[in-house]
């Protein structure tokens, strides 16, 4: 099996995303002659937030039973999910984290947790994690394997998008694991566009440079993997990957995680609301070797 984690990790390249005028046709810069950040061995990041239900926005309180004051640890379905990507690193954080106080018993007043205040920064008050809690947390933690982490900070090597570029598409670039090439992560924040992403190392400036990168791709392929939200519901708690639902088998195994191959000298297509991750093994990076 071609595993999604594969791909993840390893060297953070210098990206630019381009939008050619205003149609859907974009063009992603990897400039791979160097490195921007680097990621542990083992590097595979998940974040376990702070938010209680009672957190809203847009009209909807979207996060329910979901942060570590509430998530169902006894969830098969979280264990195995966990176990999959192992060693996963989970971010206990988020917005709340320096709002938080921890019930050791030892501060001697009581373990109260956080109240919506539209006063107070961030909305809530300050909270408190039980002690019992976080002994179930911790246990959980040892059984599923995962290595946790407090707090991360923000990526190393930022830079603006140049002028005409999209601020509705994300882009990140990073040498792949255990196999050639780099891989592409592009997340589409809007909901009515899809976009035609191609790929280039060649700079972002010249339109022509992406018809000399894809005649040097003529002839190799790429792997796919395209998440979007069922029945394009943002809500649902459903994904699709290539189309189809990821959901568990009876006995709550994670279902494989198969790409979709693609001419490599093809753009990238983007849908609406979705992400995508593709692995182009012939992309010519230095840094990555």
């Amino acid at each position: 099996m071609v595993e999604l984690r594969r791909f993840l990790g390893g060297l953070w390249l210098f990206l630019a995303l381009l939008r050619l005028g205003c149609a859907a046709p974009a063009v992603a810069g990897v400039d791979g002659r160097r490195a921007i950040a680097a990621t542990d061995e083992d590097f595979v990041c998940a974040t376990v937030d702070w938010w209680p239900p009672e957190k809203c926005d847009y009209g909807t309180c979207s996060w329910g039973l979901a942060s570590m004051l509430n998530l169902d640890l006894s969830n098969k379905i979280l264990l195995n999910a966990i176990r999959a990507f192992s060693p996963l690193k989970l971010r206990l954080g988020g917005s709340l984290q320096d709002k938080v106080v921890y019930g050791t018993g030892s501060g001697g007043g009581p373990c109260t947790p956080f109240v919506k205040n539209s006063s107070e920064m961030f909305g809530f008050t300050q909270g408190c994690l039980p002690m019992h809690r976080w002994d179930e947390l911790n246990a959980f933690f040892q059984k599923s394997g995962a290595r946790i982490v407090f707090g991360l900070n923000a990526l190393n090597g930022r830079a603006p998008l140049p002028d005409g570029g999209t601020n509705m598409i994300r882009a990140y670039a990073h040498c792949a694991r255990n196999s050639p090439g780099i891989t592409l992560l592009l997340i589409n924040l809007s909901g009515n566009t899809t976009n035609q992403v191609s790929v280039t190392s060649e700079g972002v400036h010249a339109k022509n440079t992406v018809k000399k990168h894809s005649r040097k791709l003529a002839g190799s392929m790429r792997e796919e993997y395209h998440l979007t939200p069922k029945d394009g519901n943002l809500q649902s708690q459903v994904m699709l990957l290539n189309g189809m639902a990821l959901v568990t088998d009876a006995n709550g195994g994670i279902p494989r995680l198969e790409p979709v191959k693609v001419d490599a000298a093809h753009p990238i297509t983007v849908a609406a609301y979705s992400i995508v991750f593709a692995h182009i093994p012939n992309f010519s990076a230095p840094a990555c070797s």
